[in-house]
């Protein structure tokens, strides 16, 4: 090989390092270091559109899930929680409103406590006598507080958004087919969890790049 080429080789191979040590200097990693399922206590919202409105007052309860970290890139869908609350009203009827939930985390905030910031992807029946009347899918923003030791548990919030809604298995829904519904923010505290160290307070979500 002559001189020439064995410079080549070498500058292409500074740069391949390089290349890769940039890369994994600008990684974004996400991790939990608390509990990594929890129940919680739910304050619903409002829900609105042409058609009509609905609320659900405090008493809603959901269960929850961390995905596993550590997880390396920009966004992580780390947070998944189902709620139910059966005390709201649709039209003036008793309704029960269930949702699942995720939280895409896309920034963090550090402090006493740290506050992850995201897009919360959200999916609802609305049932009434057993039967669902209206399906709700859509986005909003969203964010989860860290817990802090020794007896604040964290909490999530969903923030403003809007959902579209369809009709359910009876066929009509009293908000409309294919109507925009608009939602308020709801809070989600938790109550009790499990799966990471004690106290049990919740998910501890951190973000280093």
């Amino acid at each position: 090989m002559s001189r020439y080429a064995r410079v080549v080789v070498l500058v292409v191979s500074l740069v391949s390092v390089f290349g890769v040590m940039s890369a994994a200097a600008g990684a974004v990693t996400w991790t939990n270091s608390g509990d990594t399922a929890f129940t919680a206590t739910v304050v619903g919202g409002t829900l609105s559109s042409t058609g009509s409105s609905g609320s659900c007052p405090a008493g809603a309860t959901a269960t929850g899930t961390v995905a596993s970290s550590p997880f390396v890139g920009n966004t992580w869908a780390g947070l998944t929680s189902t709620g139910t609350a059966s005390n709201c009203t649709l039209a003036g009827v008793s309704t029960t409103l269930r949702c699942s939930y995720t939280l895409t985390a896309q920034s963090w905030v550090s402090g006493m406590p740290a506050v992850t910031t995201g897009t919360a992807d959200i999916n609802c029946d609305m049932t009434q006598f057993g039967t669902t009347i209206c399906r709700l899918t859509g986005t909003g923003s969203g964010s989860y507080t860290n817990p802090l030791s020794p007896s604040t548990f964290g909490k999530a919030t969903s923030g403003t958004g809007s959902l579209k809604v369809s009709n359910g298995t009876s066929g009509t829904c009293p908000m409309g087919n294919g109507d925009s519904v608009s939602v308020t923010h709801g809070t989600s505290t938790i109550t009790g969890a499990t799966g990471g160290p004690t106290p049990h307070l919740g998910p501890t979500i951190t973000r280093t790049s």
